[in-house]
């Protein structure tokens, strides 16, 4: 394993411990193993940066947490995703489909 690699695991660790193993936006558990072909599951812990780095954000602490690898891709495609609220966690079943740039604008 690189240097890199060893590095972002351990960070992944950290996020994952700190976050009790919840996804940020859905806050269902997460998990941290790959399938065996080495694909990420849909429960996989992916880093999220809670603002985009193509909008400015940066790859560091304060602006990343752990989400769902489907809670990840469906906000990277401009689907909204919602944080629990209430204890509950969100239906992201029923989200709603908005332009990337209103979803970038939430976690301004």
């Amino acid at each position: 394993m690189s240097p890199t690699a060893a590095r972002k695991n351990a960070w992944r660790q950290r996020l994952f411990d700190q976050q009790r193993s919840l996804c940020h936006w859905c806050q269902k558990p997460m998990k941290l193993k790959h399938r065996p072909n080495g694909m990420p599951t849909r429960d996989f812990a992916t880093f999220e940066h809670v603002k985009r780095r193509r909008d400015g954000g940066h790859m560091g602490e304060g602006n990343v947490v752990l989400a769902h690898y489907k809670c990840n891709r469906r906000r990277e495609h401009g689907i909204k995703v919602h944080a629990a609220r209430n204890g509950r966690p969100s239906d992201l079943g029923k989200a709603a489909r908005l332009p990337r740039e209103a979803v970038a604008n939430e976690h301004a």
